[in-house]
């Protein structure tokens, strides 16, 4: 794969700002510098891909997350060097621990310990 193959990866790959990309050409100059081997295009490609995950959760937890400087800035600065926040672990959803009817006829499993509402009518179980 050649510098400019992999720039273009690096370019599709690397997030927008305010909704576009901006700065392809000097980018790309600053990629044709670094002239970066398949491991360093490796973990450049990895750093963007977690990157990528963390917008991904902040925006559906309604946070913000300021997304990477312009790619020329980013990789005059090494930018992939910095160290990224670790992705939680999903959570395991809580088994149904206990068998309930309801006078409406709806029967199940509660969904938690304590009260719980009936599902159909809104009765507590």
């Amino acid at each position: 794969m050649t510098q400019t193959e992999s720039f273009d990866i690096f370019w599709e790959a690397y997030p927008k700002r305010g909704g576009c990309k901006k700065g392809k050409k000097q980018a790309r100059a600053q990629w044709l510098r670094l002239n970066p081997s398949p491991e360093l295009i490796q973990i450049i490609m990895d750093w963007l891909e977690h990157d990528r995950k963390l917008r991904e959760r902040n925006r559906k937890r309604k946070q913000f997350y300021a997304p990477p400087k312009d790619a020329f800035r980013w990789l005059r600065d090494e930018r992939w060097e910095d160290e990224l926040e670790p992705l939680p672990k999903p959570k395991p959803k809580p088994k149904p621990t206990e068998f309930a009817r309801c006078s409406c006829g709806w029967q199940g499993y509660k969904e938690k310990e304590g009260t719980c509402l009936c599902p159909k009518c809104g009765k507590p179980l």
